[in-house]
């Protein structure tokens, strides 16, 4: 399973050029490289075609497992649009309910019940305001 992630403007913005302006800076080669190596690199697999090419960091050994990933890996939901189910894995409740519980920050059953909360509200269709 590969952990992605997406750089967007939403429609909705009041600052569009701004925030376009912010996206190409950020998405630059140099800048890219470096946000993707500022944590040790290999954090969020990249699924872009080609994405080997772009950045050194590939040059590194330590991180050539990720890159062996690209061929296979496949994000949430694969091969068919993103699922509730995918949801759930993508937003983290399973691990959250695992971490909260091994931690002690809650008893087992009160992190299954905060996890069963969330995923009864993500197959219900709940989303914040945010996301709408």
């Amino acid at each position: 399973m590969l952990d992605t992630y997406s750089l967007a403007a939403m429609k909705y913005t009041k600052y569009p050029d701004l925030v376009k302006s912010l996206l190409k800076y950020l998405t630059r080669r140099e800048n890219w490289e470096r946000f993707y190596t500022a944590g040790g690199g290999g954090f969020q697999t990249p699924v872009a075609p080609k994405f080997e090419e772009l950045l050194s960091v590939w040059d590194n050994p330590k991180f050539r497992p990720f890159l062996d990933t690209l061929p296979t890996g496949r994000v949430s939901g694969w091969p068919g649009p993103p699922t509730r189910a995918a949801e759930v894995e993508a937003v983290g409740v399973i691990t959250d309910m695992w971490a909260k519980a091994a931690t002690g920050a809650m008893s087992i059953e009160e992190a299954v019940t905060e996890a069963t909360k969330r995923m009864e509200k993500i197959y219900a269709g709940y989303y914040p305001e945010h996301y709408r």
